[in-house]
């Protein structure tokens, strides 16, 4: 899944729109808007903060091991 997937299935199951999530992220409203529309790759502290505003937490699992139910992985 690519960054601008998982971003809006984080919002889609969050429940909040990408202004809401913008704002508490402390950005600017079109901040996910704009970064989105562009196709950007952001940096990993802004993917990690969108998460958090998400209700979700980015962490690395070896490729071992199980995913967690409902885990949303990057490719």
């Amino acid at each position: 899944m690519t960054f601008e997937e998982a971003a809006r299935e984080m919002l889609y199951q969050s429940r909040l729109s990408m202004r809401a999530a913008s704002i508490k992220m402390d950005r600017s409203p079109s901040f996910l808007f704009t970064t989105l529309d562009k196709g950007s790759t952001p940096q990993l502290d802004t993917v990690c903060n969108l998460a958090n505003v998400c209700g979700y937490r980015v962490a690395l699992i070896p490729n071992s091991e199980d995913l967690p139910g409902g885990a949303i992985v990057l490719d």
